[in-house]
């Protein structure tokens, strides 16, 4: 029997980051077995030029396929800003060729980014989301925002993550902090650092690690100013080898971001047992147990931050034990063929047509 033949719309394998990683991930799983997976890219990390340019080739080459292969289904991977402009050409080039579409939305800022929208850019939006047989939130609080956009039900099923085997136990683990996350504003980058400045002299043996893209020289210029440029690394965006060789090393995971969806580095560093220090922004809350699972500490309270991220130092066995509850949540709720699993469902789902998702 013929498997049907799906088509997951965005970033491609030259570019970073969470729905990068989900478009992977979900690839790489039993859903290949299902379906017949074809991936269109429609962005890659780089210039705005070169932006542009594969933006254009992937709708062209989304185009050809609509009309000359006739795929059985557009699996639309949608955030804020260029990503829905390009998903909204998408969408509305399957709907001419009569193919359905999903709408899986990642973008933690997408409420945020519809209401700041002109009229008829938030007109747009409803277009898309309302034509699409499902759409896909990560978290339900998030559910709740979407489908008001939409003005019907999403289905919520959260990003996939794959669970390692544990190679050290975590309360033996060097006194590291680890982020994951582009060097920035959004994602907390400088409050981290202020924070880790003021624990460094009562954690004289600690070091505050920073992997992901991003201008460095704001950055090592806060390290700098409060004294800890010495025990501050950068490394730049780092493969997922080196990732999870970083995570398993680390004693605690770190991310105070302002805009978050549900971020994949984050579930990344709960599967290999860390505590995660993060703030309680987008879906975060809905995977995060405060105490139990994680820290939700408040954005940009650098004093707050170093609180949780001390006592969480001053204590690895309770860092551990916090590791392995954060772990535990992962393996009930995230891991990755359970959540390919519940995708599966629902693009079958989507596929009968006598069926109303």
């Amino acid at each position: 029997m013929t498997r049907p033949r799906v088509l997951f719309v965005g970033p491609g394998d030259r570019s970073a980051g969470g729905v990068r990683s989900v478009i992977a991930a979900l690839s790489r799983s039993s859903l290949s077995e299902r379906f017949a997976l074809t991936e269109v890219e429609t962005h890659a990390d780089g210039t705005l030029p070169f932006k542009i340019v594969i933006a254009a080739r992937g709708l062209s080459r989304l185009a050809v396929i609509l009309v000359r292969e006739r795929p059985d289904l557009v699996y639309l991977h949608m955030a804020s800003d260029g990503s829905f402009w390009r998903k909204a050409i998408a969408s509305a080039m399957a709907r001419a060729a009569r193919v359905p579409y999903i709408v899986h939305v990642h973008g933690g800022g997408f409420a945020d980014f519809y209401r700041g929208m002109p009229a008829p850019g938030r007109m747009t939006a409803r277009w898309v989301l309302r034509g699409a047989r499902a759409v896909i939130t990560l978290t339900p609080s998030w559910a709740r925002e979407i489908g008001a956009i939409a003005g019907r039900p999403t289905v919520t099923i959260p990003n996939p993550v794959s669970v390692p085997e544990l190679l050290a136990d975590p309360a033996a683990r060097p006194a590291r902090i680890v982020s994951l996350a582009r060097i920035g504003p959004s994602k907390g980058s400088l409050v981290l650092i202020r924070a880790f400045g003021a624990l460094a002299a009562a954690h004289p043996g600690s070091r505050l690690v920073l992997a992901g893209d991003g201008p460095q020289e704001e950055a090592r210029r806060v390290a700098r100013e409060v004294g800890v440029e010495d025990r501050v690394d950068m490394l730049g965006w780092i493969g997922p080898a080196e990732r999870d060789a970083l995570l398993a090393a680390a004693t605690v995971f770190a991310l105070p971001s302002r805009v978050e969806g549900l971020p994949v580095s984050m579930l990344e560093a709960m599967a290999h047992g860390l505590p995660v220090v993060v703030t309680p922004v987008g879906g975060i809350p809905d995977a995060i147990e405060d105490g139990v699972t994680g820290r939700l500490i408040p954005a940009d309270d650098i004093d707050a931050l170093a609180e949780a991220l001390g006592a969480l130092l001053d204590s690895p066995e309770a860092a551990a034990a916090m590791g392995d509850a954060a772990r535990a949540a992962i393996h009930e709720t995230y891991e990755a063929e359970a959540v390919a699993a519940r995708v599966g469902d629902l693009v079958e789902s989507c596929l009968d047509r006598r069926r109303t998702v």
